[in-house]
């Protein structure tokens, strides 16, 4: 059985079974933004680790309804 989650879009992602790690390699990790599509947190890359490794928020997660 396949999982899905649903995107802010309304589109789905498939959700696997085991965490993937996702790897940037570079030299300017500031130019670098992420964006969670589910719940639409953001960060940018940061060279120092933090609570998010090596991302720093810069946007909190928006209120997902009770219909996702």
């Amino acid at each position: 059985m396949t999982a899905w989650r649903t995107l802010l879009t309304g589109a789905k992602a498939q959700e696997f079974p085991e965490a993937i790690d996702l790897t940037i390699h570079t030299k300017c990790p500031a130019k670098w933004k992420l964006i969670d599509m589910e719940t639409g947190a953001e960060y940018v890359g940061s060279p120092e680790p933090n609570l998010y490794g090596k991302w720093k928020r810069i946007k909190e997660p928006e209120e997902i309804s009770a219909e996702n």
